[in-house]
């Protein structure tokens, strides 16, 4: 099947060749994970050597950062939404595949797998800013209270000069307030 897969990826002029790496077995495919990333793995859950959501966690486990197309023979779209939540970007059942729907979702495949990716580092960068904007808000806003009891007299008295460089300070304290306030809320 895997020689006719290969012919069916190839047989568009409009695609660019695809080269298939053939494992017979899970051990053979996580042997070669070990050593490379594919750009896309298409997963035959029943091998030799493991069968079913196994096959898939225990290549999900090697495949970094590649994209998992699965495929079975197999009509159980049970498995198919299990496959997906476990880390598979499509599921394919083998006696429907045409040339046009295995490129077309090896292609979707990729781009599901980019917009998770993309998607994860998003989150980490916003995870990042808001620790951030909250460890530059809190001494703002202790400063600010400072300056606000030294501005009301509440720990001595200051002349003007000194009072208008207080409020100065305030002032400056109040605009880096309000761009953490609005890195918060991005």
């Amino acid at each position: 099947y895997a020689r006719l897969l290969e012919q069916m990826l190839n047989s568009s002029r409009t695609t660019s060749a695809y080269s298939i790496k053939l494992a017979g077995t899970c051990r053979q495919a996580e042997e070669y994970l070990d050593k490379e990333t594919p750009q896309i793995i298409i997963l035959d859950l029943n091998l030799p050597d493991s069968s079913g959501l196994v096959t898939l966690q225990r290549i999900r486990e090697r495949a970094h950062d590649a994209p998992i197309l699965v495929l079975t023979g197999s009509e159980d779209e049970q498995l198919g939404l299990q496959a997906v939540s476990l880390g598979a970007q499509d599921f394919l059942v083998k006696q429907y595949v045409k040339p046009f729907s295995i490129r077309r979702a090896v292609q979707y495949a990729k781009e599901r797998k980019r917009f998770e990716d993309t998607t994860l580092r998003l989150s980490a960068i916003h995870d990042f800013m808001s620790a951030l904007a909250h460890d530059m808000k809190a001494p703002l806003v202790g400063e600010e209270q400072i300056l606000n009891a030294m501005i009301s007299g509440h720990v001595g008295e200051f002349s003007h000069q000194q009072l208008q460089l207080l409020k100065t300070l305030k002032r400056g304290c109040n605009s880096q307030l309000s761009l953490v306030n609005k890195l918060i809320e991005i």
